[in-house]
């Protein structure tokens, strides 16, 4: 398993905390520590506000190891010429802002773009820009299992799946797809690591929307403190449990916070937590950050 950087919080605001947009020298402090330490992949997308071109400013940034890009998402009902041009045009920006070419793998940002009518035109387009050379994996980003199978029923050349999964959400733990994606052969990178920062939260602090997730942080927190584990080793220690998973995405807000995540990361602490204990598997509402 090795450690990646998510770049979200690079171009925009993102997360619960309320942190805002990391300003570019500090991102430029992030990318230049994450590839001294042997960090080989940043995660971006289009819809990451500026991230691409901030990416592409920093020299750490654009001669990184691996990236991987995303597609845009298609609100219609169907996928004709008129939504595969603007995907080719929008991939094509994404490797001049980058100033990368080829890229490590480009992913189709929402699963639910590859089952409307006319989704072969997204696969074929991909697999194209895999035999020109401009990317050496395709895949897609999914939010459930059922996402996976109904993906990887029509289109089974993906090669990368991105996933949701944490010490709280361990849905596809429990439904055996990590496993199933490994034997398949398939890349899995997993992001959502600290649910969008909310296990790194005081649980007193919580948003009045998520209140619902205080209950289970306090005991998270108990059990983390009588193992002498921060919540960022905690976290860390959940992902570093599960052998099936290639790469996990984590985003950072500062160098201070990336330092902590990645000495996490590395240790391995001589104690046994029984995760599965703590997941709210069956809260799909909750677990879900399009339905906060």
């Amino acid at each position: 398993m090795r450690l990646a950087i998510g770049s979200v919080q690079f171009g925009m605001e993102y997360g619960v905390g309320g942190k805002g947009k990391v300003p570019f020298q500090e991102v430029a402090a992030i990318v230049s520590y994450a590839r001294q330490a042997g960090i080989d992949m940043i995660d971006t997308a289009p819809r990451y506000g500026d991230s691409e071109t901030i990416l592409g400013q920093i020299k750490d940034g654009f001669v990184f190891p691996r990236i991987v890009t995303k597609t845009p998402h298609f609100p219609g009902e169907w996928i004709g010429p008129e939504q595969i041009g603007f995907m080719e045009t929008t991939f094509r920006q994404s490797l001049r802002n980058l100033r990368r070419n080829p890229v490590y793998a480009v992913l189709v940002h929402l699963a639910e773009d590859l089952l409307k009518p006319g989704s072969e035109r997204i696969y074929e387009r991909m697999q194209a820009w895999k035999e020109e050379g401009l990317t050496e994996k395709i895949g897609f980003s999914v939010y459930t299992g059922e996402e996976i199978d109904r993906v990887l029923d029509r289109f089974p050349g993906f090669e990368v799946v991105q996933l949701p999964i944490n010490v709280l959400d361990q849905r596809l733990v429990a439904s055996g797809h990590l496993v199933e994606l490994k034997d398949a052969g398939i890349e899995i990178q997993a992001r959502s690591v600290f649910l969008q920062g909310l296990l790194l939260m005081d649980p007193a602090r919580l948003p009045d929307g998520l209140s619902r997730f205080r209950p289970a942080l306090e005991e998270l927190r108990r059990r983390w403190e009588k193992l002498g584990l921060t919540p960022v080793a905690g976290a860390m220690a959940f992902i570093r449990s599960l052998p099936e998973i290639d790469d996990a995405i984590v985003g950072v807000h500062s160098l201070q916070q990336l330092r902590e995540v990645h000495r996490a990361f590395a240790d391995k602490p001589a104690v046994h937590v029984p995760f599965e204990e703590y997941s709210l598997n069956r809260e799909t509402d909750l677990l879900d950050p399009r339905r906060w």
